[in-house]
């Protein structure tokens, strides 16, 4: 007997750096900021574009080390609530 066919896997959208740059100006102008106010957090390399593009590029401190060398600053581990540190150390202050 034949087996049934498996259904095709769902494929993200991939977004160049060029589109991730025209994003952050579209809600920075949208919300009323520049986007060098945006800050952009994140550990992989589907985040690379993203910090690049944002004002204030934020890596976790777990993070893909290109995603550590692209950062501004970088955070404490997931593990070590490292989003909540930043938060508290950047915007709180």
């Amino acid at each position: 007997a034949r087996e049934p066919a498996e259904p095709p896997k769902e494929q993200k959208p991939q977004i160049t750096h060029e589109e991730m740059e025209e994003a952050a100006a579209a809600v920075a102008d949208a919300l009323g900021f520049a986007r060098e106010e945006i800050i952009a957090i994140g550990d992989g390399l589907n985040d690379l574009d993203m910090i690049e593009a944002a004002g204030m590029g934020v890596a976790m401190g777990n993070a893909h080390p290109r995603v550590l060398a692209a950062a501004d600053y970088v955070t404490k581990t997931n593990d070590e609530d490292g989003l909540a540190y930043m938060i508290e150390e950047l915007i709180l202050r």
